[in-house]
């Protein structure tokens, strides 16, 4: 089976966050297999870790491209 992988760096809270989490609990809670992927020290990452959700937490910033 596949992973279904959700990125979003941004550390504040927002409606693209909302929808990373709503729609990674939602599949996550219908038997998909999810990776959220976002900022360590971010919203997102704190509320998907609290929801149960598979998570990893990364440190970016607006250069990281570069790497």
């Amino acid at each position: 089976m596949s992973t279904i992988c959700f990125f979003n760096t941004t550390k504040a809270w927002g409606g693209g966050e909302k929808w990373h989490l709503d729609v990674s609990r939602y599949l996550h809670e219908k038997g998909y297999r999810v990776l959220l992927v976002a900022h360590g020290e971010g919203a997102l990452y704190q509320q998907a870790c609290e929801a149960k959700i598979p998570c990893m937490g990364i440190k970016a910033t607006n250069i990281s491209f570069l790497n």
